[in-house]
């Protein structure tokens, strides 16, 4: 498959350092459901950040993915994360 970055590879340190800035925007509470959140949100952001990466490198794109991840195996769970931020329309 080939590469779906949109954007220049970063160094290791600096993509550590923008996906801990992103996941500022995703709670920890509560702890058991928005953990598994902002683990797939992890690996999926430094998958779509570096050099392989998978998927498109947007911060809205994975976090696309990553809410339909869990709804496989927790379909009645709601994730809490800023919307806006992360270019979702706010709920009216």
């Amino acid at each position: 498959m080939a590469s779906a970055t949109l954007e220049p590879k970063l160094t290791l340190a600096a993509m550590r350092e923008l996906v801990l800035d992103e996941m500022e925007y995703i709670p920890r509470r509560p702890k058991e459901q928005q953990s598994r959140l902002r683990l797939i949100y992890w690996s999926m952001r430094m998958n779509s950040l570096g050099k392989k990466g998978e998927i498109p490198n947007d911060k809205h794109a994975v976090m696309k993915q990553c809410l339909a991840e869990p709804k496989k195996l927790h379909p009645d769970e709601e994730y809490v994360f800023d919307r806006e931020y992360f270019g979702f329309k706010k709920r009216g």
